[in-house]
């Protein structure tokens, strides 16, 4: 999962003063930001990742490689979420409304070629910040400056109609995408996702075809001294496990970092 290099400019960052210099001058929902908690992961869906595990799986396994009719697998996996889904929810799309299957099927955790996103830049640190002790970054994308160059490219906004048809390699485009059907989750979280033309190729391949700079896309790079900081500030702005999960998985999961705090601090006032 190593990123590619030169695709992304990159700006390193000391301490949390860094980050908010950078982040506030950026306009609400223009921008949309993803975090990884390790500086060399690629921009990859959930769905190539599956198919990048199973093929190494396979060949250690019967060391031989497989390759993947990617997009039958894909609509098989829809199908067969459509088929059952309502055997567990009582609200669903419409049959025909495929981006809304798609992130009614990543928020419970079956693969898709989409990707998450937010539009909150202190969400996406909270995410690197929460796990790890090392270097993380936080990506940032002027949506606009994209959709803007797509329209031009293509002549109309109606490419996204072909985003099932496996636009790949230079052909390949992405788009935001915000459901209209939105859960607790996404809506704290302030969530958004990206859509890509290809199962084949990863994000940032698909980015590559772009042209931009660091008023349109850039990677920060959140050194490991200022974790601590980032994530006392972020505490004290309230985005925590329990804000951004709500439910009991949410709360328990925040209670890990209790430990930040001395016991005699955690004392209950009275």
């Amino acid at each position: 999962m190593a990123n590619e290099e030169g695709i992304w400019p990159v700006k390193e960052l000391g301490n949390w003063d860094d980050f908010e210099s950078q982040v506030l001058n950026k306009l609400y929902r223009n921008w949309l930001f993803r975090g990884h908690s390790n500086v060399r992961w690629s921009l990859e869906s959930s769905l190539y990742r599956l198919f990048t595990d199973m093929k190494e799986i396979i060949k250690a396994s019967k060391n031989r490689s497989r390759g993947f009719a990617k997009d039958d697998h894909e609509q098989e996996l829809i199908r067969e979420f459509k088929s059952q889904a309502h055997l567990f929810l009582n609200t669903l799309p419409k049959k025909n409304e495929a981006l809304e299957w798609l992130s009614l099927m990543q928020h419970y955790g079956t693969p898709t070629r989409l990707l998450d996103v937010t539009f909150s830049p202190y969400v996406a640190a909270f995410f690197v910040l929460e796990t790890g002790n090392e270097d993380c970054c936080v990506y940032a994308i002027d949506h606009i400056h994209f959709t803007e160059t797509d329209k031009e490219h293509f002549g109309s906004t109606k490419y996204k109609d072909n985003v099932f048809s496996d636009q790949r390699g230079s052909k390949s485009f992405f788009f935001p995408f915000e459901p209209e059907m939105k859960n607790e989750r996404l809506v704290a979280q302030q969530g958004a996702f990206l859509v890509s033309s290809t199962n084949y190729n990863t994000y940032d391949d698909i980015i590559g075809n772009y042209e931009f700079d660091e008023k349109s896309c850039v990677k920060y790079i959140l050194k490991k001294e200022m974790r601590l900081e980032g994530l006392l500030k972020l505490r004290l702005m309230n985005i925590t496990s329990a804000t951004l999960f709500p439910g009991i998985d949410g709360f328990a999961r925040s209670l890990r970092f209790q430990v930040l705090d001395s016991i005699k601090r955690r004392k209950r006032l009275c």
